[in-house]
């Protein structure tokens, strides 16, 4: 695809909305943060996106992410959740097979373990801020 080559993206600290298929196929992509901002994030938007993230954090203003939007992240490691998700598609981590961590909010772990099932054993929560 015409995405391969990309290796860089630096998006606007005020998006609310990474659309369909966005970044498919992104290969070469590296160091991908989500701004702050972000309320959507629809179905397959990072998939394929082999090397986009190590250790990814979804910020706390995200409330619907589509299914497959992460899938074929291969070197992602964790998944931090600042916040509860109101929707999830399915899939959204499939065939990330380094992901061993997925941390969420302490009052949360009960309804990311429905909500993620496959991923119930690899649910943390996160640590108590100091």
């Amino acid at each position: 695809g015409d995405n391969d080559a990309i290796e860089k993206i630096i998006v606007s600290q005020k998006l609310e909305y990474i659309g369909q298929r966005a970044f498919r196929g992104c290969r070469k992509m590296k160091g991908f943060c989500l701004p702050p901002s972000v309320k959507y994030i629809e179905t397959e938007a990072f998939d394929g996106c082999y090397n986009a993230f190590k250790e990814l954090t979804i910020p706390a203003s995200v409330k619907y992410i589509g299914s497959h939007a992460f899938r074929n992240c291969l070197t992602l490691e964790k998944v931090i959740f600042s916040g509860p998700i109101d929707k999830m598609g399915s899939g959204i981590f499939e065939s990330c097979d380094k992901l061993s961590v997925i941390v969420v909010p302490k009052e949360c772990v009960e309804q990311f373990r429905e909500q993620l099932p496959f991923y119930s054993e690899i649910i943390t929560e996160a640590a108590e801020e100091e």
